[in-house]
């Protein structure tokens, strides 16, 4: 192996050759690590902090949770979602948190599934706050989970897949701000094989 590294030494951690944005995490690797959860943690902290700063907002962790606090005024995202549940037949359900002319953020439900679409003008962060399910991205499928950070480039068709029993919830920040005229419904004929 490059460097002298052992197969042992990548699988507990050494260092690895890097290989981009779709290696495999570590929790895939060991699923049990502690310092995954430890790394993923912080880097949603420090990634909704920087994003939101961006927009002069200071979000703040709660003490123990991993709870972020997100929108103009301090809130937990689970009082936002109390008090904007998805409906018995709803399927997704945004509830806008921010609006400024460069970036805005909305706290998405999404029950089953999207359709395939693409936003012409806007690129999008999703910060996964709960749930589990697939991104189909172009030409791949990323595996989504509570504390990932996904980047949609505009112009990437792309739909997410739930695979909990429970609404994923997502933090969705648009930039440059979304008016909710931006999502056209495509048909994506070139689906990765394999995605749902």
């Amino acid at each position: 192996m490059r460097n002298g590294h052992s197969q042992k030494a990548l699988l507990s951690g050494g260092h690895r050759p890097h290989n981009g944005i779709l290696d495999k995490p570590e929790r895939e690797v060991n699923p049990g690590s502690s310092r995954h959860r430890r790394v993923t943690g912080l880097l949603v902290v420090v990634a909704a902090g920087a994003l939101a700063g961006c927009a002069g907002v200071a979000p703040t962790p709660s003490s123990s949770s991993g709870v972020l606090y997100i929108g103009p005024q301090p809130q937990r995202w689970q009082e936002v979602v109390r008090a904007n549940p998805l409906g018995p037949t709803d399927n997704i359900k945004g509830v806008q948190l921010l609006q400024q002319p460069a970036v805005s953020q909305f706290l998405v439900q999404i029950r089953d599934r999207e359709q395939p679409h693409i936003h012409q003008e806007h690129d999008a962060t999703i910060v996964m706050l709960r749930g589990r399910g697939r991104l189909v991205l172009k030409d791949r499928i990323l595996i989504a989970r509570e504390g990932d950070i996904l980047f949609i480039p505009k112009g990437t068709v792309h739909y997410y897949v739930n695979d909990g029993q429970e609404p994923t919830v997502v933090l969705a920040i648009f930039s440059p701000a979304y008016d909710g005229k931006d999502a056209e419904v495509v048909p994506f004929r070139d689906r990765p094989t394999g995605s749902p």
